[in-house]
């Protein structure tokens, strides 16, 4: 067994001998060193475990063996790697934190715990001793504890709670449940007749209108509880009257959950959505309160939303109505009447949540967000329904750095959740250092573990090892987002700059490993890997999807030329269509991009055929990449090949009127344009500084990396040079290019059904009331395929709305086969 050497105030030593130990020395001078070095043979121990700082730390290393191990749990003075190395090179430092732990490893803490618990059960562990404050003596316990008098732990105790307070569900009576047939009414409901209650009224806008939720509703009376679903616009005040005449009296309880979500960002809503939104939770909760204020209600509960609390993005109307309903509940406790606002963050499975994608979960996961468990929600509800509370916000958060990294300045409303900066963290050696010190034999299976846990990360997967070595990571649920922010990850600890299209050409975790340790780190110092390609042509073409009996459908994206977003349009369309993205030249190399559109297209061209010599060809191409399509399907035509589809997805033939003369933009108008694009893409704000008219190029790119940064995206000054550089020609070749030659073949127009006057880049309302197919029409000798589907110019290919475009697709491709 190992031998321990303790230091202690001479007070606790009579405890320490209690315990075996028997090296014992004073922890108040610095005379342990030479104790310890003359009980070891000037050997010194293996392993430190440390508490104390300043001078002691040093102390501590001189009586550290050969290659031993220097464990520190305090939190103020701590080393960093290069300090540790200049004192003892040999020694392995490891700064401890066991909240972080517990966070990074909950598993194995919870296995930790469950061995701790079986030790007390089975009397094999003894308990600390402990000296116990109640904690309105909370103060004194914390003194006690500076002058280092205690042994063991200090504990709070907890003031007894009251005897519990009568229910305040009854059987006699009724309970009104608006939004009653939603997932969340319908838990609401659930909870009231297990309290209690015999009389339930659901007011609902559609009624019963599915199976499932008669099927839920038989299920809530088979607990002998009469239900009645009311259907009733509570946005209507008639309606509320009605519907209250309906509920047997007395009335004791109200529970007001009705709502509605059509989310977007503020540049892309309108006043009717904010009114379809703002319906049942401004009138509708008005109404409720002016109808019932003169009734001897027990409680009237508002289901509010975290998300008037926190903000959300794409929620500005959602916020809005929420904040009345918050407001008033204010106003009705300012009146003595029965008011509480819960400001739920999201049930699991229940009611909008359920509507999320997998995307949009994970999303959530990563900014340290969970889901409220049914059970905890509705034990909540009990409990905050018995306390002197007016507004309470119930969300669940399992990491606040995550969320308070989605900031790029921190509100004051979470200063104190803030890290203290006051400490300087230690500076932990780069990944890079540690592989490259790694033993060869061992540098794959460090490589592969370094990328799992980044991957989990990104996905913000609590368990790395479910990731599989064979496993499409996008079959993960990973996003464009996300590709991003793993990419930056990898670069980061890698230090190197990777390609933008690094996660489709090696698409799992096994293939990621093989090219970063072959081609990119080099760890088996073998030769890297030569392209089979014989010619110094560099091809723009990104496998997305390689699977399939069909024929490969060849897809451009947008003006900053990212294949990325078009990921999600190559899943739903399914296995059975190979899929190829079209990036912009220059994005990955050191190559100056095209800005003329015939070359552009002739490039991709080139590319396209290195696969597939011969047509027939389908086609597409979203925004800018839908003039490109259109120039690659003339020059197609051209040289006497088939196009079985041109799909030209939410762009108009006209240059819109503000970007006619982008040709002389001065640069700081295109760094403002690429930022308001970033913007759009990540739903924030960059706050870029005014003076950047005065700035050098390289200056711009610096305050726009700057700016990024601040936000959490980690590009390199490399791949947001050339980024800018592909967004500048690709803009001059798109205002530059009018199609001249009439196609002879059908185009398909796929239009997005949300035309906003915002979106300055495309034709307004009343642009496309004069001509809803935005100048195509005229391009082709034989009739326009034109459809419209769900979303607006960018949510058209993204989740959920990318199923839409999808399935037009899919209908147009079997009619062609």
């Amino acid at each position: 067994g190992a031998a321990i050497f303790a230091t202690a105030s001479p007070g606790k030593w009579d405890f320490l001998q209690t315990m075996g130990i028997n090296h014992l020395m004073n922890s108040r001078t610095l005379d342990f060193a030479q104790e310890i070095k003359e009980l070891t043979q000037g050997q010194g121990v293996d392993i430190i475990l440390n508490s104390f700082n300043k001078e002691f730390i040093a102390k501590g290393f001189e009586v550290l063996a050969q290659n031993g191990r220097f464990i520190e749990l305090g939190k103020i003075d701590i080393w960093d790697h290069q300090k540790v190395q200049q004192l003892r090179s040999d020694a392995s430092y490891f700064p401890f934190d066991l909240g972080e732990e517990s966070q990074q490893n909950p598993d194995l803490l919870s296995s930790l715990f469950a061995k701790l618990h079986s030790g007390f059960a089975d009397g094999s562990l003894q308990p600390l001793p402990m000296k116990v404050f109640p904690l309105e003596n909370v103060i004194d316990a914390f003194r006690f504890m500076a002058a280092a008098k205690h042994i063991g732990k200090v504990v709070l105790s907890m003031p007894e709670l009251p005897s519990p307070t009568p229910s305040l569900v009854q059987a006699k009576g009724s309970y009104l449940v608006t939004g009653g047939v939603g997932g969340l009414g319908l838990k609401a409901a659930q909870w009231l007749i297990e309290q209690g209650a015999k009389n339930i009224v659901l007011a609902s806008r559609r009624g019963i209108s599915s199976p499932e939720i008669q099927a839920e509703i038989s299920k809530l009376e088979q607990k002998e509880a009469k239900i009645l679903v009311v259907k009733a616009d509570i946005s209507q005040a008639d309606d509320v009257a009605t519907l209250l005449t309906h509920c047997p009296q007395p009335l004791r309880g109200i529970i007001h959950a009705a709502g509605v979500i059509d989310d977007g960002v503020l540049q892309q809503q309108s006043w009717e959505r904010f009114e379809k939104v703002m319906a049942p939770k401004v009138a509708g909760s008005w109404n409720l309160h002016h109808l019932t204020q003169d009734l001897p209600l027990d409680f009237f509960i508002g289901f509010s939303s975290a998300a008037s609390v926190t903000g959300t993005i794409g929620q500005s109307n959602y916020i809005a109505a929420n904040t009345f309903v918050d407001t008033l509940i204010h106003h009705r406790q300012a009146l003595g009447l029965p008011a509480l606002s819960i400001n739920w963050g999201a049930w699991d499975e229940v009611g909008m949540a359920a509507k999320l994608s997998r995307e949009q979960k994970q999303r959530l996961a990563a900014q340290g967000i969970d889901f409220i468990r049914h059970q905890d929600g509705c034990q909540l509800l009990g409990k905050l329904m018995t306390q002197n509370v007016t507004q309470v916000t119930v969300l669940p958060m399992t990491d606040w750095a995550k969320w308070l990294n989605t900031f790029q300045e921190v509100p004051n409303f979470y200063q104190y959740l803030m890290p203290d900066t006051s400490v300087e963290s230690p500076l932990k050696p780069s990944f890079k250092l540690e592989l490259e010190q790694t033993p060869q034999s061992a540098r794959r299976d460090l490589l592969t573990s370094h990328v799992r846990e980044l991957v989990a990360k990104t996905l913000g997967f609590k368990k790395p090892e479910l990731i599989g070595s064979g496993q499409r990571l996008f079959d993960l649920g990973l996003d464009s987002l996300m590709a991003i922010e793993l990419r930056s990850y990898l670069q980061n600890s890698l230090q190197c700059n990777l390609r933008s299209t690094l996660l489709f050409d090696y698409p799992t975790l096994d293939k990621l490993v093989d090219y970063l340790a072959l081609e990119v780190l080099n760890l088996e110092n073998s030769e890297p890997i030569l392209s089979n390609s014989n010619h110094d042509f560099c091809s723009t073409l990104v496998a997305i999807q390689t699977q399939g009996s069909q024929p490969p459908f060849f897809c451009l994206p947008g003006v900053l030329g990212n294949v990325f977003e078009l990921e999600p349009l190559a899943r739903y369309l399914g296995n059975d269509r190979p899929f190829y993205g079209l990036r912009s030249l220059g994005l990955d190399e050191d190559i100056e991009p095209y800005t003329n559109m015939i070359d552009l297209a002739a490039h991709h061209l080139k590319s396209i055929q290195e696969i597939q010599p011969k047509g027939p060809y389908f086609i597409g191409g979203h925004s800018f990449g839908g003039k490109v399509a259109f120039e690659i399907a003339n020059q197609l035509h051209h040289q006497g090949q088939k196009v079985a589809l041109l799909a030209i997805m939410d762009i108009q033939v006209p240059v819109a009127e503000q970007e006619k003369d982008a040709i002389n933009w001065h640069d700081s108008k295109y760094t403002r344009s690429l930022g308001r694009m970033f913007e759009r893409s990540f739903q924030r704000q960059l706050n870029l500084p005014s003076s950047l008219d005065s700035l050098t190029l390289d200056e711009q790119i610096n305050a726009l990396l700057l700016a990024l940064q601040k936000i959490g995206q980690g590009f390199s000054k490399v791949e947001l040079t050339r980024i800018w550089r592909v967004y500048k020609a690709n803009m001059q070749a798109m205002t530059q290019y009018l199609p001249q030659d009439i196609y002879p073949n059908q185009i398909t127009l796929l239009r997005a059904n949300e035309v906003h006057s915002n979106d300055d880049f495309l034709p307004d309302e009343t642009m496309t009331q004069k001509d809803p197919t935005w100048g195509w029409s005229q391009l082709s000798d034989q009739p326009l395929d034109f459809k419209i589907v769900p979303g607006n110019h960018f949510t058209m290919v993204m989740e959920p709305q990318v199923k839409g475009l999808a399935q037009k697709l899919k209908k147009f491709n079997v009619s062609v086969n």
